[in-house]
């Protein structure tokens, strides 16, 4: 990947947590999340912090910047889903 390109996932819940870890180097601008009877939390392996916590909601400007030290990581419970989108930035 490239600085500008463009990153996003969407995933359907197994009631555990998916985590978007970038590469060593590599820095994210997250500009779009949103979640459906899940959590969007921001996470550095050992500490986590919840950023969404609803039953469905959406986050469609939202600058959240990621590495390979903090990410982003979603927890879904079974049969709801995630998603997030964004650009890389380093």
């Amino acid at each position: 990947m490239a600085v500008g390109d463009i990153v996003n996932g969407l995933h359907v819940g197994t009631g555990g947590n998916v985590d978007f870890q970038p590469a060593v180097g590599v820095s994210i601008c997250i500009t779009s999340c949103g979640v459906w009877g899940s959590y969007v939390m921001i996470t550095n392996g050992t500490i986590t912090s919840t950023l969404l916590d609803t039953i469905a909601t959406g986050q469609p400007n939202t600058k959240l910047m990621i590495d390979n030290t903090n990410y982003l990581q979603l927890y879904q419970v079974p049969a709801n889903g995630g998603s997030y989108s964004g650009i890389q930035i380093k």
